[in-house]
């Protein structure tokens, strides 16, 4: 993968792994006080390695069984029929 190294924060082998910060938001319009939107910030090494681009950007997100891992894939690699 290109870009520099990074320190890892996981023990799993052969995964990089970077600490990122949730980007929180009040909607606007109508919305209620207490509702937030979150946005992630993919590092861009991550976005190529995936074989996207700019031009095409759309992913796959799930949530596993346990409620403890986000997964992101590339929609067109992905295979689940989504």
């Amino acid at each position: 993968m290109k870009g520099k190294p990074t320190r890892a924060y996981g023990k799993e082998k052969g995964m990089e792994q970077r600490r990122l910060k949730l980007i929180a938001r009040h909607p606007g319009g109508n919305a209620s006080r207490g509702c937030y939107g979150f946005k992630l910030s993919v590092p861009t090494a991550w976005v190529y390695a995936l074989g996207m681009t700019a031009e095409e950007c759309e992913v796959i997100v799930s949530l596993d069984a346990d409620g403890k891992r986000i997964i992101i894939e590339s929609a067109k690699l992905s295979y689940n029929g989504l």
